[in-house]
């Protein structure tokens, strides 16, 4: 399967495919795969788990693409955000996409399939609520001032970003990364205890 993902995705952007084949790869194929290498079995609990990962991957590209609307638009490339036909329908889709993610954890908690102390998951909420909030002044505010806080995790060589004057772009991109990161975290921290 991961084989005729990655033989497909040169050309699934043009049926905006790719992101999705990145979230399938980095979710649950990695997760299940690495899981039977070394238990030689499936885990249906596992695998559920692994949709809450995809979707975070899927994620980290929809916020990127967001940002690259107008560079991907004239070079014809095809992605969720472009699909979503307004870059206000792309932040409605980002906000779902954050939703189901977390509805995933609180059903598997409450389907008895994930420990509660997955839940511990909700610890990101304030990088998402950032990644939002950052994600739509992006979109109506231009001049917005970029700080920085420790819970939104790393945010490496963040001088020399502001020198360079990409903080408007990678404190976005950071914000998604940290979600994604933080919430794999968790919700493996969760899933072990």
């Amino acid at each position: 399967m991961g084989g005729f993902l990655t033989l497909f995705y040169p050309i699934s952007s043009r049926y905006y495919l790719a992101d999705i084949i990145v979230g399938i790869i980095f979710g649950p194929l990695v997760i299940m795969g690495g899981y039977y290498a070394l238990c030689n079995s499936f885990n249906p609990n596992l695998f559920l788990m692994s949709f809450a990962i995809c979707i975070t991957t899927i994620i980290l590209l929809h916020v990127h693409n967001i940002m690259d609307w107008e560079f991907d638009i004239n070079n014809n490339k095809n992605t969720l955000a472009i699909l979503c036909k307004t870059k206000k329908n792309a932040i409605t889709a980002l906000k779902l996409m954050i939703i189901a993610s977390y509805l995933i954890v609180v059903a598997g908690v409450l389907l008895l399939k994930f420990n509660p102390h997955t839940l511990y998951v909700f610890l990101t909420l304030p990088i998402a609520t950032k990644l939002l909030e950052s994600i739509n002044d992006y979109i109506n505010i231009k001049d917005v001032k970029f700080e920085p806080r420790w819970y939104y995790g790393p945010f490496e060589n963040w001088k020399s970003i502001q020198e360079r004057k990409l903080d408007y772009f990678m404190y976005r991109f950071y914000l998604a990364r940290n979600f994604s990161l933080f919430f794999a975290i968790f919700v493996s921290l969760g899933a072990m205890i």
